[in-house]
């Protein structure tokens, strides 16, 4: 069985914008651009973070590309899915688990200089 991909998108979150559920000091614009495939062993969630720089412009566009690329550079681990229904996630109320799921796992806690700091070693 090949890698299929279930479902892929992104999430942006700036300082100013903040979700109900995610409350951070978060001081920095970041997008997370995510990949949830299915594997002959179950179902993985590929992640990958950009951090806009506070002198810069946030640009949707360019935290997608920069994120996405480092999607491929597997540079946060791989989640296992396994004896999860993935298919619920294809709803919305399912994406928003997905979403709620990925920023309480990588995002929540970790201040962004921790997240620049795990990008810039990796890459």
């Amino acid at each position: 069985m090949k890698n299929k991909t279930l479902l892929e998108g992104f999430i942006h979150l700036r300082p100013e914008n903040r979700t109900n559920f995610l409350k951070t000091n978060m001081d920095q614009a970041l997008t997370i651009a995510y990949k949830l495939k299915e594997t002959t062993s179950g179902s993985e969630l590929l992640i990958g973070i950009s951090v806009c720089s506070k002198e810069d412009q946030f640009c949707k566009k360019t935290g997608r590309d920069i994120a996405h690329n480092r999607i491929f550079k597997k540079l946060y681990e791989a989640e296992d899915f396994l004896g999860i229904d993935t298919c619920t996630f294809k709803s919305k109320r399912g994406r928003r688990k997905l979403h709620k799921f990925i920023l309480n796992n990588y995002i929540r806690n970790i201040s962004i200089n921790q997240i620049k700091k795990r990008i810039h070693t990796i890459s």
